[in-house]
């Protein structure tokens, strides 16, 4: 287009050139001279003029194209390169990303895998259940005991299908006292014990002092606390020959009937209730947790097991004689005060090492009047602080009292004291155990027996054999 124009301009400039040079050879003055002067001034000056604007302006419109080229040059320059960054931080991100999405899913696939072999084991083993601790675990467990001994045997179970329920605990508190729930509800399932055998394995109380420590707890807290929960089965029919004590500390509490089991370990540093519980169904497979714990922690023990040298049998968990010591006053003696009920009793447990002596004192009162006469007055009977305990020897000539401890009463007049006489004679040797203040003797006497006759009784007493006295 520039080219065009700068033709026609140069045209302009030869014709008006051309036109102002014929007029020369035209008549002076005359119409067509001065019309051929006329066109070459102005087409003339017009070309030239057209040239040197179409110069100009192509000069300008080349630098504005030039610099608006260069400006939009730059301008998508820095645009692809920003597109490529973020073609960069795109893929970057993709890739992370993925990485992300792959390592997610194969952390997926390995937790699925770990989950299977988890529950695949758990199945072959037995485990059916965890619990957070023990109340969590008993808040099931005592329902199904209680729907297991409702049932009754069935009819078409094997002779040898035996119907069992076992305890092994340490003290049994945390389902006898801490829980009024609890408690009731082996209520209920002692009260139908007829309908399967039950079995109670308790921790010996000598060994409980090993764990007071660790629980923080009194000297003699925990032996007192198995002592409590042997006669609070007794109170609900439980006979003593299926309540055993274990020579050793307790490692796991256990509850099972002959179809399923719940187990509680015991840490070192906490009382097990707080700690996490296991439940197993049995499977009768040997590998499993259910045949594992019946076989170990509850048959071996209870029944024992052969040795391989001297093929004795010989088991660890061992029989006691719980019974209620006699006095302040012998037999036909009126007591003045309101009431009349035992103020101590006595647990020994028979053991080839030494035997467990324990004695437990509960409101005994300072003064105990007795032999009120209808003028209203009456005696009274004064006991101190300090209580003596002591065995009868009546294997010599002489009888022989053999002083094992003492018991101090608290404000609240109750006292308890336990130990492993191990540097005795065993228990079949002696004939009585009493319980003396030696700062108040007792205003009663002897009468029968022709070795002691005259002499005082003691506070509290009973006798082991069936000697009149």
């Amino acid at each position: 287009m520039d080219r065009a124009w700068k033709i026609m301009a140069a045209v302009a400039i030869a014709l008006g050139a051309a036109a102002f040079f014929y007029s020369f050879y035209l008549p002076p003055g005359s119409s067509l001279a001065v019309l051929s002067q006329a066109l070459g001034a102005s087409l003339v000056p017009a070309g030239i003029i057209s040239i040197i604007t179409s110069v100009a302006s192509s000069h300008v419109i080349e630098q504005n194209l030039t610099g608006r080229f260069d400006s939009s040059s730059s301008a998508l320059r820095d645009h692809i390169a920003s597109l490529g960054d973020a073609a960069k931080q795109v893929g970057h991100t993709v890739s992370a990303g993925l990485q992300t999405a792959t390592g997610e899913l194969q952390q997926s696939i390995d937790d699925l895998r770990i989950t299977n072999d988890f529950l695949s084991r758990a199945r072959d083993l037995g485990v059916v259940m965890i619990y957070e601790n023990r109340n969590q675990a008993l808040d099931h467990f005592l329902d199904h005991l209680e729907e297991f001994v409702s049932r009754g045997q069935n009819p078409d179970a094997a002779v040898d299908d035996k119907r069992e329920v076992v305890f092994v605990a340490s003290s049994l508190r945390g389902v006898i006292e801490d829980d009024p729930k609890y408690a009731a509800q082996l209520e209920r399932i002692i009260a139908s014990r007829g309908k399967a055998e039950m079995r109670f394995l308790l921790t010996h109380p000598i060994f409980s002092e090993l764990r007071e420590a660790q629980e923080s707890r009194p000297p003699g807290g925990i032996a007192v606390e198995i002592l409590h929960a042997i006669a609070w089965l007794e109170d609900r029919g439980v006979p003593p020959s299926d309540i055993r004590v274990y020579k050793g500390t307790p490692t796991c509490f256990m509850v099972a009937s002959s179809e399923r089991m719940l187990i509680n370990p015991y840490p070192y540093q906490r009382e097990a209730y707080r700690s996490f519980c296991i439940e197993a169904v049995s499977t009768r497979n040997e590998r499993g947790v259910y045949h594992s714990f019946w076989v170990n922690h509850y048959m071996k023990p209870w029944y024992g097991e052969d040795k391989r040298r001297d093929h004795f049998i010989q088991p660890n968990a061992l029989r006691y004689v719980h019974e209620v010591l006699d006095g302040p006053f012998p037999q036909g003696w009126t007591v003045a005060s309101q009431g009349s009920h035992a103020f101590a009793d006595f647990f020994v447990i028979h053991d080839p090492e030494g035997m467990y002596l324990a004695v437990n004192v509960r409101g005994l009162e300072k003064t105990i009047a007795y032999e009120r006469d209808s003028d209203g007055s009456c005696k009274e009977l004064q006991v101190g602080d300090t209580l003596s305990v002591r065995l009868l020897d009546l294997t010599t000539c002489d009888p022989k009292w053999s002083d094992v401890g003492q018991i101090q009463l608290d404000r609240g007049r109750n006292g308890f004291w336990h130990r492993k006489l191990s540097d005795y004679k065993s228990f079949s040797s002696y004939a009585m155990i009493g319980v003396f203040d030696d700062r108040n003797q007792s205003p009663f006497h002897f009468e029968k027996n022709p070795k002691l006759e005259g002499q005082n009784l003691p506070l509290m007493w009973k006798w082991f054999r069936h000697e009149d006295a």
